[in-house]
């Protein structure tokens, strides 16, 4: 999933383009040429779906699942002011990162520095009164992968989010002037149940709800329908 998504951003990026500017029918063309490239490429992959037609099926149900996420990434670029900018960005020493933020060190209270490297998936971008605000996304496969738990975070077993955060606090060159917040978005969705008479309502639902935590000035940057707080995409 993640590399079929950078390499779509990529894409729609050598046009000029991304999630929030493509249209919904020039977004599923190009991520089926996507997956396409990337299944010719990915020797493991193409051994994979040659090996069954129940291998080839699983392939076909995940590019579903995908086409499926796109476009509802797109619909959340397009409800606010941040547009995607980088994927697959590193910072620190990552090894295959292509753009890199620069060095992420922190000062230990013994006089030592800690130096941490990796990538973040998405870093979308608004401009807000004159300054470049940040915002983060982290795929997770399934929306279980998505819960931010304080307590967690309070006893350092769940840090990733914050130490995204802290990575782009300081970068060089004015790539970033502030951050906005961090989320965790779902590529795979379990449907829910629902009555026959409430399908065509369900229809309409945003299925796959960012979950993080952000800076509330910002709130109407991440969704413009915001109201009272309320956000159909962010959570």
């Amino acid at each position: 999933y993640h590399a079929i998504l950078d390499g779509l951003h990529k894409r729609l990026a050598a046009n000029g383009q991304n999630f929030a500017t493509v249209d919904d029918d020039r977004l599923t063309k190009l991520l089926a040429e996507q997956i396409e490239e990337h299944t010719a490429q990915d020797a493991f992959i193409a051994k994979f779906v040659a090996r069954s037609d129940h291998s080839a099926f699983i392939l076909a149900n995940a590019a579903e699942i995908l086409a499926d996420c796109v476009l509802e990434i797109a619909r959340m670029a397009r409800a606010g002011s941040f547009q995607p900018v980088l994927s697959e960005v590193g910072y620190g020493r990552p090894r295959d990162a292509q753009e890199n933020l620069g060095a992420f060190e922190l000062p230990l209270p013994d006089g030592r520095v800690l130096s941490l490297s990796g990538k973040i998936d998405r870093l979308d971008v608004a401009e807000v009164e004159g300054r470049r605000i940040a915002l983060v996304f982290d795929y997770k496969r399934t929306e279980a992968g998505t819960r931010f738990s304080w307590s967690h975070f309070y006893h350092g077993l769940n840090v990733q989010l914050p130490l995204y955060l802290l990575a782009l606090s300081d970068v060089p060159g004015g790539k970033v002037d502030g951050v906005a917040g961090a989320f965790c978005f779902p590529i795979e969705h379990t449907p829910a149940g629902a009555a026959l008479e409430g399908l065509a309502q369900k229809a309409d639902t945003f299925r796959r709800k960012a979950k993080g935590f952000f800076n509330g000035e910002y709130y109407q940057h991440l969704d413009h329908e915001a109201q009272s707080g309320w956000s159909r995409f962010y959570s």
